[in-house]
């Protein structure tokens, strides 16, 4: 009678385990936001800064503002949380403080920088691509 109560005990344990560690999966989450076209956009996305996760700036080597590059978000288990075309700016809010690894494709380059972000802090990330 006691193993029985025992390996109940165990398998409800070990639910729980996995339940909590799926929601805290399920619950990171990244919004990308992309533009600064205009000097409108571009000077309220830059003013916004501090109430954001992360700011990117896209440049080429001769410091010309890029769109449409391609910008990927992974969790630090390698999960994809975002992917668009962005640029000349990228803002980014986090649910959860963490390590995040931020991949870039422009016309055949490839980059990817690795940061610490906190759900605010107004890090900021700078692009240079060919």
């Amino acid at each position: 009678m006691m193993t029985i109560a025992r390996t109940a005990f165990s398998r409800a344990v070990l639910f729980v385990c996995v339940l909590l560690a799926g929601a805290s999966v399920a619950a990171q989450t990244v919004t990308l936001t992309c533009g600064g076209n205009s000097q409108d956009e571009f000077a309220r996305i830059m003013g916004d800064g501090e109430k954001h996760a992360l700011l990117i700036l896209f440049v080429s080597k001769n410091m010309d503002y890029l769109s449409g590059v391609q910008t990927r978000v992974e969790n630090a288990a390698g999960n994809t949380l975002a992917e668009r075309a962005c640029g000349p700016l990228g803002q980014m809010d986090v649910s959860a403080p963490g390590r995040y690894k931020i991949t870039v494709h422009y016309n055949g380059a490839k980059k990817t920088r690795e940061v610490e972000l906190q759900r605010t802090g107004n890090t900021r990330l700078l692009f240079v691509l060919d």
